[in-house]
């Protein structure tokens, strides 16, 4: 078990995790700004959040190790 405790950056759902906080921490404040939202001017910032949460879980799927059960 401490094998999978001190190797957590090889588990898929430490990746997954990490991408949902840097989408969803900083798109918080811009989804209590809807008047804004309305308008376009913060869909770009927007739009790179999720490309960054896209390309993280895309790195955590080639990096984690894969459990082989037959």
């Amino acid at each position: 078990m401490s094998d999978k405790i001190i190797n957590y950056k090889k588990l898929l759902s430490f990746w997954v995790s990490v991408a949902f906080i840097v989408f969803y921490l900083p798109s918080i404040p811009f989804f209590s700004f809807w008047n804004f939202l309305k308008d376009r001017s913060l869909m770009p910032i927007l739009y790179v959040l999720i490309v960054l949460m896209n390309v993280i879980i895309s790195f955590g799927l080639v990096w984690s190790n894969k459990k082989v059960e037959y």
